[in-house]
């Protein structure tokens, strides 16, 4: 992951949580992954492309992919109130998607300035889940494009050197930004069509 992030844009949050909550769940994924898993604009980017594909992901696979694979490590009640939260979070995603007003979670740098880096590498990661879900955009020519920002931002300091796209500029970035929202409401249309029934994480007890 990225290094952690200094100020969150509050203005800019498409969720019920409340900042101590928020603060809470950071806390959370930190402490349940020795640090080493997703912080909570990766995870927004994540449950972003879940609720976008449709299809609901059992909690014990979620759970893995945001705490790098070191669930079984944490504490019950930790795992409880995180899961707790992150259902809450997630509503409040589904709610705004629906009605079109979602806007992602960004932390900013020690300039104020937005990156968005951790939330386009959650996003992938949450559109790996279901690969094959997201293929009829992924190989069409013109609504990959609507990809193209999560692509950008998650590659953009790739360790491995034929992924990686290179640093943006301010500029660059300040057009590549609102397009993040933009893409996935469009992909959010595409899969759900007319539909309002909202889908939920599924537990896995």
């Amino acid at each position: 992951m990225a290094p952690r992030p200094h100020d969150v844009q509050p203005e800019a949050v498409s969720t019920p949580l409340t900042a101590e909550e928020r603060n809470r769940i950071e806390a959370l994924l930190e402490s349940c992954s020795d640090d080493l898993g997703m912080n909570l604009e990766a995870l927004d980017g994540f449950v972003c492309a879940v609720v976008a594909g449709f299809e609901p992901l059992p909690a014990s696979e979620y759970l893995d992919e945001v705490l790098a694979h070191r669930s079984g490590e944490a504490f019950p009640e930790e795992l409880r109130e995180l899961q707790q939260l992150m259902a809450k979070h997630r509503d409040g995603i589904e709610e705004a998607l629906r009605h079109g007003f979602y806007q992602p979670v960004l932390w900013t740098d020690e300039n104020g300035v937005p990156l968005g880096n951790d939330w386009a590498y959650g996003f992938v990661k949450g559109m790996n889940q279901r690969l094959e879900r997201w293929l009829p955009i992924i190989e069409d020519k013109h609504r990959s494009e609507w990809l193209l920002p999560m692509y950008a931002l998650a590659r953009e300091h790739d360790p491995d050197a034929s992924l990686r796209t290179g640093p943006l500029t301010l500029e660059l970035r300040e057009g590549v930004i609102p397009r993040l929202a933009l893409g996935l409401e469009k992909a959010y249309r595409f899969f759900h069509g007319h539909s309002h029934h909202p889908r939920r994480f599924v537990r896995s007890d």
